[in-house]
């Protein structure tokens, strides 16, 4: 009998940090893959971290930017950083340790709650 063609399989929710250098924004962007349903998974995800918005900003520090962004695959949590890439070059040290910081503050923050997503 031959065998029917497997299914892709949906991966985890993934967590990818990063610096947006225009406006000095970090954010944490929670990308599903382009799979059939990956569009509500992706919405289902940011609900799911989004009932955990308190106890998320709690352990950041203070007050995230939360965008669902629908039809993306994908959503993003992210907080603006005094400065950017106009800032003179002499205060890039300070400003690029706020962001390490601030990366290193919010892939704590998320880091537990998107472990624990079940889409």
């Amino acid at each position: 009998m031959p065998s029917s063609p497997e299914r892709p399989r949906a991966s985890p929710a993934s967590l990818r940090l990063g610096v947006v250098a225009i406006d000095d924004a970090i954010e944490a962007l929670s990308k599903q893959p382009p799979l059939p349903g990956g569009d509500e998974r992706s919405s289902a995800a940011f609900q799911m971290l989004a009932s955990r918005k308190e106890e998320i900003e709690a352990s950041f520090g203070g007050a995230l930017d939360w965008q669902e962004l629908p039809g993306r695959h994908g959503c993003r949590i992210c907080t603006d950083l005094p400065g950017g890439w106009k800032s003179p070059e002499a205060d890039w040290p300070d400003m690029q340790d706020r962001m390490i910081e601030a990366l290193i503050r919010l892939e704590n923050a998320l880091r537990k709650p998107v472990q624990e997503l079940n889409v």
